[in-house]
């Protein structure tokens, strides 16, 4: 009959001004980081991207395609065609211009949560004054576009965690 192991085994190999260190963990710590592995990852996103300019989707696109828990994305061009897709899609998170034609992201914002308040909207502008406005209209969270893309990877994870169940 095999008895269990409770000493330590080596776990990485480095070497440091010529000398080596042997890294050792127990069982157990390895156990438990194995376990943590294991649980249920996190959710994958439902996004949709909507901006006039196809420049700005792009970037977006390429910027959200880029992270591990992203399950589909899907875009618009202004705030009508965003609650067309919104009603079949029924996206986790909206990161929306505020400035489109036909119907504007505030706007947009109002339709949207009146109907799947559960949906996160990010709104973004260049316009930093359109800020309060944005929270008024519902939005989550508002991101200048002059801010970095990594406030706007972080914004939306804050998100998504908060409105985990």
């Amino acid at each position: 009959m095999l008895q269990p192991y409770h000493g330590t085994v080596p776990s990485a190999v480095f070497f440091v001004g010529g000398k080596q260190f042997i890294l050792t963990m127990t069982l157990e710590a390895i156990s438990a980081m194995l376990d943590s592995e294991s649980e249920p990852r996190k959710k994958r996103m439902r996004i949709l991207i909507v901006d006039n300019q196809v420049r700005a989707r792009q970037s977006l696109l390429a910027l959200l395609n880029a992270q591990q828990n992203i399950e589909e994305i899907r875009e618009a061009v202004n705030g009508k065609q965003a609650i067309a897709v919104a009603e079949e899609f029924k996206p986790d998170l909206i990161v929306m211009d505020v400035r489109m034609p036909v119907l504007n992201g505030l706007e947009a914002t109002k339709i949207v949560k009146q109907h799947w308040p559960a949906s996160k909207i990010v709104l973004l502008s260049m316009y930093t004054e359109y800020e309060s406005d944005a929270l008024a209209a519902g939005a989550d969270a508002f991101i200048s576009k002059t801010d970095s893309p990594h406030k706007l990877i972080v914004t939306i994870n804050d998100l998504m965690r908060r409105g985990a169940h």
